[in-house]
């Protein structure tokens, strides 16, 4: 079964949050040293918290390179309806539920799905849409938090700061468009994400 609802525990517990990415400043994170932090995993960052608690992936490719058991540590997989493929709406139409029967077929996590609405499908579209869409899954994060959770304290690694991966990280690095390397798309994301920092008020410290 499908659980498009949070974890009452998730929800509503925290009141602080840790996004970690895949930037330069990407640090290794244990929940030891994070225990107020609901802590959330940009795609394959996920290798790099010992007990993360959502994992935020746009692009159904990124399961090719998650290993299982750090998936079977999450509590939450927030991705769209129909998610990308190489960043890119995918053209055989594959939906959320394929990527579950694929990769995550009886893992016990529960899933957010929303309306990423760059995808041609979007329009028949019933789940939940962010009132900006989001250029990139740390936008996505950002707008999870807003819409659906009380937190407005963020911080970061990996994000925002600088140009390119973190050293560690490039075992994982795909070669796509939309690379971290590439100075306007980093730009553009910035941009994207200061109008979701504004529209939710949040304070956030990018590290």
């Amino acid at each position: 079964m499908i659980f498009l609802l949070l974890l009452m525990n998730v929800k509503n517990i925290y009141t602080k949050a840790l996004i970690l990415g895949k930037g330069p400043t990407m640090k290794y994170i244990k929940r030891d040293e994070y225990k107020d932090y609901l802590l959330i995993a940009i795609n394959q960052s996920l290798h790099f918290i010992d007990d993360p608690d959502i994992l935020i992936v746009n692009d159904y490719t990124i399961f090719e390179s998650l290993q299982s058991d750090q998936l079977d540590k999450l509590k939450i997989i927030v991705m769209p309806e129909y998610p990308h493929n190489l960043d890119r709406h995918a053209p055989d139409k594959t939906s959320y539920n394929d990527v579950i029967k694929k990769w995550l077929f009886k893992k016990n996590i529960n899933y957010y799905i929303y309306n990423l609405n760059t995808s041609p499908y979007y329009y028949n579209s019933t789940m939940p849409k962010f009132p900006i869409n989001p250029a990139s899954s740390v936008s996505t994060a950002m707008l999870y938090l807003g819409q659906e959770t009380i937190i407005k304290d963020i911080i970061t690694f990996g994000i925002n700061k600088g140009i390119g991966y973190h050293k560690d990280i490039q075992h994982y690095k795909r070669s796509i468009k939309s690379d971290l390397g590439n100075k306007s798309v980093c730009n553009t994301q910035k941009n994207n994400l200061e109008k979701i920092r504004t529209l939710y008020n949040f304070n956030i410290i990018y590290n």
